[in-house]
C-alpha cells in the first residue's frame, strides 16, 4: 500500500537548548570584553561543541573553539563572523548542516595500499624492507590528499556568503536582529597571530605512529575529507 501523499505529518523536532545557549553566549561576551576563558572552561565549550543536541550550540562552540586557539578574530571579517555567531546564540532559531565527503584518488590508492600492507605483514612480516615501502606509500597518499584539499572545495564561497555566514541573506539577518535585543561590540584590532610555525613537539606524535606503525595512516587515510555548512534556518512564530 503506497503512503498517502495528503496524511498529516508534524513537524520536525527543534532541539533548542536555552540553557547551554545562554551559557555560551556569556563565554563569548566575555570573550569579546576582554576577558580569556581559563583551561576549565575551554574544555567545557569543546565538549558542548560535541554533547549538545542543538545544532547551533555544537556549531558556535566548535567555532568559538577554534577563535580560541587562535587567540581571537584576527581581521574585521572573523569579528563579524564571531558577532553573528553570538547573535544566533542568543536568538531562538536554528541550524540546518549539511555535509559532504570528498572523494579522491589518494582514497583508493591508500585502501589498496593498506590491504597489500597487512597481506605482506600477515606473510612475511614486519622488515625493513616493508616499513621502507610504507613509509613511501604514506608520503604519496599525504601529498595527495593535502593537494586535492587545497585545491577542491566543496562549499566554495562567495564575498556575500562570507559577510553573512552562517545566515543564507540580508533578510534573514535583519529579522533576527529585530528579534533581539542584541549589542554590538565594536572591533578593537587584529589579535595576536597564533603561532604557524612547525612545533617538533606538536608532530612527534604523529612522526611516531608513522614510524613505529605506518600501516596505521594509510588505514586512516582511506576516508575522506569531509567539509561541513551550517546555515541558519528561521523558526516560525
Amino acid at each position: 500500500m503506497s503512503e498517502n501523499p495528503y496524511a498529516y505529518r508534524p513537524d520536525p523536532i527543534i532541539n533548542i537548548e536555552p540553557a547551554e545557549r545562554d551559557k555560551l553566549s556569556q563565554s563569548i561576551r566575555s570573550f569579546v570584553d576582554g576577558e580569556i576563558p581559563d583551561d576549565d572552561e575551554f574544555d567545557e565549550i569543546e565538549w558542548l561543541s560535541l554533547s549538545s543536541k542543538d545544532p547551533v550550540v555544537c556549531h558556535v562552540a566548535e567555532q568559538f573553539c577554534v577563535y580560541l586557539e587562535e587567540n581571537g578574530p584576527r581581521t574585521r571579517l572573523e569579528w563579524g563572523h564571531l558577532q553573528r555567531l553570538l547573535l544566533l546564540c542568543e536568538s531562538r532559531h536554528t541550524l540546518s548542516v549539511e555535509k559532504r565527503d570528498d572523494w579522491g584518488p589518494s582514497q583508493p590508492l591508500a585502501g589498496v595500499g593498506f590491504l597489500v600492507m597487512l597481506g605482506l605483514l600477515l606473510t612475511t612480516g614486519f622488515t625493513p624492507q616493508l616499513w621502507l615501502f610504507s613509509i613511501a606509500l604514506n608520503c604519496v597518499c599525504v601529498t595527495m590528499a593535502i593537494r586535492r584539499q587545497l585545491t577542491v572545495q566543496m562549499f566554495e564561497p562567495r564575498p556575500l556568503e562570507k559577510a553573512l555566514a552562517p545566515f543564507s541573506s540580508i533578510h534573514d539577518l535583519a529579522v533576527v536582529y529585530r528579534e533581539v535585543n542584541f549589542r554590538k561590540h565594536r572591533f578593537k584590532g587584529a589579535a595576536k597571530p597564533a603561532s604557524d610555525g612547525f612545533s617538533w613537539f606538536k608532530a612527534l606524535p604523529t612522526i611516531l605512529v608513522c614510524s613505529i606503525a605506518p600501516i596505521l595512516p594509510l588505514m586512516i587515510a582511506v576516508f575522506p575529507h569531509s567539509e561541513k555548512r551550517a546555515t541558519v534556518v528561521l523558526n516560525p512564530v
